[in-house]
Formats: structure tokens, C-alpha cells, sequence
């Protein structure tokens, strides 16, 4: 009869999660799961997969036809992007994606960088105030140039330094 369980911020690793998933099997009355901002790696992320729709739930993600999607300030972690990935792939007509003030470094670029190159309606992205460096902007760049109705693109206070810059430069020439 569990409809909600929120394990956001705690110490969760891959064994937690694999034994989240292993006690949620035969629910289906869970409509959310928050486990955000937590220690599981690529492993445990693996294993919430099939949950991604319930953890985005818990997260605001309203469905396939949504235009925004405001995930900002959640703490949310490279890893997390693990779980919201698949989710961005199913939004076409995403016009807003807010993943500002998290803790999205390169590898959370890496992981979302082909979702994003399936958005070709997004006007707006947010990635401010995050820890994306040069590789994480290596990533993005080719999903930028995809992107023809880009009119917003915010990366201030990050850890980007020249290098991204110059990686990223040939994509702004697109919009």
C-alpha cells in the first residue's frame, strides 16, 4: 500500500539500492520515489532504472508532453543524471530544462549530452552554478548544435576555463 518513499540525501550506495528495488518488487501502488542526492554509482542506478518514472515523478516530471522541466537546486549528482537521462529522452517538446544549482559536474554532462541532442524545441537551458568544466562542455557541445531554437543557455559559475570555451564557441555560432 506504499504510495511515497523519499530517501532523498542520505548515504544510499549500490547495495541500498539494489535492496530498494529488490522490497519494491509486486508494489503497485508506489507513485513516488526520491532518492536523489544520494552515494549510488552507475550500479545502483542501474538497478532503479526500471523506477525512473515514479523517481521522476517525485522529482516534478509531469510526462512525455511536458515544455518544462525545473529540477533546479535538488542537489542533484552526476549519478542522478543516470536516472533522469531516460526521462529526458522521452520529452521532445521540452521548451525549459532548469538543472541549475546542483552538483552536475562533467560526467553528468557526459550522461545527459544524448538526451539533449533529442530536443530540438528547447529554447531555454540551465546549467548554472554546477561544477561542469571543460569536458563537460566537450559533451554538450555537439548537443548545442542540434538545438536551432536555443535563445537562452545559462553556464555561469561553473569551472569553465578556456578550453571550454573554445569547445563550446562553435556551437553558439548555430543559434
Amino acid at each position: 500500500n506504499l504510495k511515497s518513499l523519499n530517501l532523498r540525501e542520505n548515504n544510499i550506495g549500490d547495495k541500498g539500492a539494489k535492496a530498494i528495488v529488490r522490497a519494491l518488487e509486486g508494489n503497485e501502488t508506489l507513485k513516488e520515489l526520491d532518492v536523489s542526492a544520494n552515494a549510488f554509482g552507475e550500479t545502483g542506478a542501474n538497478a532503479l532504472l526500471p523506477h525512473a518514472k515514479i523517481i521522476g515523478a517525485s522529482l516534478g516530471w509531469k510526462g512525455v508532453n511536458s515544455e518544462e522541466w525545473n529540477l533546479s537546486g535538488k542537489k542533484l549528482s552526476d549519478n542522478d543524471m543516470l536516472l533522469i537521462e531516460p526521462l529526458l529522452r522521452t520529452m521532445p517538446n521540452l521548451k525549459r530544462l532548469y538543472l541549475s544549482s546542483n552538483n552536475i559536474g562533467d560526467e553528468g554532462c557526459r550522461t545527459i549530452a544524448p538526451a539533449l541532442r533529442t530536443m530540438p524545441n528547447l529554447k531555454e537551458l540551465n546549467l548554472y552554478n554546477n561544477n561542469i568544466g571543460d569536458e563537460g562542455c566537450r559533451t554538450i557541445a555537439p548537443a548545442l548544435r542540434t538545438m536551432p531554437n536555443l535563445k537562452e543557455l545559462n553556464l555561469y559559475n561553473n569551472n569553465i576555463g578556456d578550453e571550454g570555451c573554445r569547445t563550446i564557441a562553435p556551437a553558439l555560432r548555430t543559434m
